[in-house]
């Protein structure tokens, strides 16, 4: 579970990091924190990217503090999790308009903290199910992972068929496969990303869908795609 962390306080931030381990050891999980000292170093630092699974925002601080760091925050990620710290409960109303996850009392008590990172947790594995994507219309749409037959590259969108629809969206084909990087879908094509459990079989330069459709298997993906649907089918599924 990746955690970062925005505080002006670093002896905060080492207690941070011991109790992170603690729950690592107890939950059996990897834990990493990635630290700021200000939110103004927050912001350069992450420039409108937040690929973390709980933001945990320090209230007051020097220059700008937590609660205008969630504000800018949310300007570029209405969904990453936002957990405040804070030593006042004045602050709570202002957070729905972030849409804060949990307000937390200074001094952290460890065990309320780490029934926080379990929701985290479960949040996560539930979302990891799930891709969020943005139909042509701007439309938000969940779509599940599991009956995702394939992506389809088409220009700076990217086309996407499941088991009961097909959709055009407007995330980038790269950036959607990322997503799915430690997902079953491997690519058989530049252009065409794959979900092993809807292959048919292989004829030729083609690979044969369950809903029969035909996509292309280049000659610099074969080797790894063939590997990769062996390695699939050998597995416990």
């Amino acid at each position: 579970m990746q955690i970062a962390y925005c505080e002006d306080d670093r002896l905060a931030v080492e207690k941070m990091q011991e109790m992170l381990e603690r729950y690592g050891a107890i939950h059996r999980e990897k834990m990493q924190l990635v630290a700021y000292l200000s939110s103004e170093e927050m912001l350069f630092e992450c420039s409108g990217h937040y690929p973390f699974d709980c933001v945990i925002l320090d209230i007051q601080m020097e220059g700008m503090n937590g609660m205008s760091l969630a504000h800018e925050i949310r300007k570029s990620d209405p969904h990453v999790p936002i957990l405040f710290l804070t030593t006042e409960k004045s602050y709570v109303f202002e957070g729905y308009e972030v849409n804060a996850m949990r307000y937390l009392l200074k001094p952290l008590n460890e065990e309320q903290f780490f029934l926080v990172l379990e929701e985290v947790a479960r949040r996560k594995k539930v979302e990891q199910h799930y891709l969020l994507v943005e139909t042509m219309d701007k439309e938000k749409v969940r779509v599940a992972v599991g009956d995702i037959l394939y992506l389809e590259a088409n220009g700076h969108t990217t086309r996407i068929v499941t088991t009961t629809q097909e959709c055009m969206c407007r995330q980038s084909f790269s950036s959607l496969t990322e997503q799915l990087n430690n997902t079953d879908m491997l690519f058989c094509h530049r252009s065409y990303f794959v979900n092993l459990k809807y292959v048919t079989r292989l004829e030729g330069n083609e690979v044969l869908m369950d809903n029969g459709d035909r996509l292309p298997v280049s000659r610099q993906k074969r080797n790894a795609f063939m590997d990769g649907l062996v390695s699939y089918y050998e597995s416990d599924r």
